[in-house]
């Protein structure tokens, strides 16, 4: 009996401890790292839909499967937009390559739509482009170990009369990982002429939280378990 309530206790203790977990980090600590170079990423309105485009980065699991538990970005607006007020809603992607995203923006691995109500948008270096710290809690996709995605925020809002927004680019910080300057813009209509998928060479301000899969935990309870017969 004392053997499986260490085991529980295991259990318990390797999910708190996973709750911090983050697997990117291209935004940092605070809004000194965000530079004044924006890069689209919208879902305009039907007349443009040619010019939707996303802006995504990279980030690769460890050995450990993951649960996405929530997304933070960097936005900035340009060409007369001011803020978030002329967003309608954010499409939250996960790819599993650039070239799935230059296929459709709606990712293969994950797709969400989200309403306002969602997402939280918080002023973060207003000198620069008017940049909003985007925060996406409550998710839940599942990520496969020693994978590679590609994250990609899309706030939906109207050109005409409103303005453009995109994702921040990252300078001088070091970053959880990757930071390996090879963020991609991704337009399927092809409407910039670039085709379908291009390859920036920066870093995107996004950040990913994860906890370990369940059976992940599972693992560590039971290799918890496993330790304590030995010590008896």
């Amino acid at each position: 009996m004392k053997i499986r309530n260490f085991a529980v206790f295991a259990f318990a203790a390797a999910a708190t401890l996973a709750q911090a977990v983050v697997i990117m980090d291209q935004i940092g600590p605070n809004n000194t790292y965000q530079s004044a170079n924006i890069y689209a990423s919208q879902d305009f309105e039907p007349a443009f839909d040619a010019y939707d485009l996303a802006t995504i980065d990279d980030f690769t699991t460890t050995s450990t499967g993951f649960v996405l538990r929530k997304v933070d970005a960097v936005i900035g607006f340009w060409a007369g937009a001011t803020g978030p007020g002329g967003i309608t809603a954010y499409r939250l992607s996960i790819y599993s390559s650039p070239v799935a995203a230059g296929n459709n923006l709606a990712g293969d691995i994950a797709h969400l739509v989200l309403g306002l109500h969602q997402v939280t948008a918080t002023p973060w270096n207003l000198g620069n482009g008017f940049q909003h710290l985007v925060a996406i809690p409550g998710l839940s996709i599942n990520l496969t170990p020693n994978t590679t995605y590609w994250v990609g925020l899309i706030p939906v809002m109207n050109l005409s009369g409103v303005g453009q927004v995109g994702i921040a680019e990252t300078v001088g910080f070091a970053g959880t990982f990757p930071m390996n300057s090879n963020n991609v813009q991704a337009n399927p209509g092809q409407g910039f002429g670039m085709g379908r998928f291009w390859t920036v060479g920066v870093n995107s301000a996004y950040r990913i939280d994860a906890v370990p899969e369940p059976s992940s935990l599972a693992a560590l309870a039971l290799g918890a378990l496993a330790l304590l017969r030995r010590r008896k």
